[in-house]
């Protein structure tokens, strides 16, 4: 009897062991059931009526630590992983499935990596136009010593609008659309658990916003809302604003040349020219010619003669010392070496180490040439 009840009291110890360390790893959560869905590439419409977005749905067991810099990576089973296009009217609430969901090929497989992307970091691009929307859909699953990249992509509507054929390290780029900013409100996904966005957020350009959908997690994850820092870090207003005047200006002021006769070449870099003095463009490097008594110390001289001139060499150089106190751009680059000529293979030289002048004799007249550059 004894030996039979030592026996019991050594498995209930045993259980109660095995459930405490299995309550500490869930408490922990260092082993976890997870569910996450999240909205990514939210895109107004041209009119700025609709949102499209991708919606993601994922499930899975995740286990160890995880913790970047520090422990090595945890592990992710997935047990379902969805993706769908979908269709948000902010007026109504409405949402709608455009598509129907499509598993991604990480589902029954095993991510090893780190807490905060376990389930791997989603991209996605909607590019909206007048009759629908393009979109790619993509993710990097760590394959030692790389990873391997997985690409959907396609057009709605169409027949083949949501085929669930993904391709492989295709190289394509997801990039984000502009459409994210339209009259004025910017459309921002702000981060979630797991890299899994909570929410679409419009954002008015004094920095007000309204959230348009939402998952339960948004709110435990935002109590007291979204932090002002948090939307500027997010915001892409200025970027988009700064390349869509780039765009309309260069635009208009291309026209205006080719008005003037010249082809379509001429008169997109002479309207680059003109963005450069209305400081849209940043100016390339200038050169600037002083005629001078001698060279300043430690400023070299170098000797170029007609012939070097006349054989189509340091052009920009003619051009500063025919033209002194003038601005005249630097050729790009390095100096053509001639084969006759040491001058450009000596140049060179010197101007590898970012000096801000050299000298040039030329035709008994010497000629401080002064670099001027402006930041990009």
């Amino acid at each position: 009897m004894n030996s039979q009840r030592l026996k019991r009291s050594g498995l209930l110890v045993a259980a109660l062991a095995v459930g405490g360390v299995v309550v500490f790893l869930i408490l922990t959560r260092l082993v976890a059931f997870e569910s996450h869905r999240g909205f990514f590439a939210a895109t107004w419409d041209p009119a700025g009526n609709q949102v499209y977005f991708v919606e993601r749905r994922t499930v899975g067991v995740t286990w160890g630590l995880g913790w970047e810099h520090f422990t090595p990576p945890a592990s992710a089973h997935v047990l379902r992983d969805t993706v769908q296009l979908m269709r948000l009217d902010p007026g109504s609430g409405t949402v709608d499935a455009l598509t129907e969901r499509i598993s991604t090929p990480l589902v029954g497989r095993t991510v090893h990596t780190y807490r905060g992307r376990l389930f791997t970091i989603l991209r996605a691009a909607i590019e909206p136009d007048r009759t629908g929307f393009n979109y790619k859909i993509a993710f990097s699953v760590p394959v030692v010593p790389t990873s391997q990249t997985y690409l959907l992509k396609g057009r709605w509507p169409g027949a083949n609008a949501a085929s669930g054929v993904w391709s492989v390290n295709s190289g394509e780029m997801v990039s984000p659309s502009e459409n994210i900013l339209v009259a004025g409100r910017e459309l921002i996904t702000p981060k979630g658990r797991e890299s899994f966005p909570p929410a679409i957020v419009s954002v008015d350009p004094n920095g007000s916003y309204e959230v348009l959908l939402k998952t339960a997690s948004f709110d435990r994850t935002y109590p007291d809302g979204l932090p002002a820092k948090l939307i500027a870090d997010t915001s892409r207003r200025e970027s988009i604003t700064r390349v869509r005047t780039f765009r309309q200006v260069h635009g208009e002021l291309k026209d205006q040349f080719k008005a003037q006769g010249l082809n379509d070449g001429a008169a997109s870099l002479r309207a680059y020219d003109r963005m450069e003095d209305m400081g849209l463009l940043p100016k390339d490097p200038q050169l600037v010619a002083t005629p001078v008594a001698s060279a300043p110390q430690g400023v070299p001289v170098f000797a170029i003669s007609e012939e070097e001139f006349a054989v189509g060499l340091f052009r920009d150089i003619a051009d500063a010392i025919a033209a002194p106190g003038t601005e005249v751009d630097k050729s790009m680059g390095r100096y053509i070496v001639h084969r006759d000529y040491d001058t450009s293979r000596r140049l060179n030289a010197w101007l590898d180490t970012s000096p801000d002048a050299f000298a040039v004799d030329h035709d008994s007249r010497l000629y401080l040439v002064e670099i001027r550059r402006y930041d990009r």
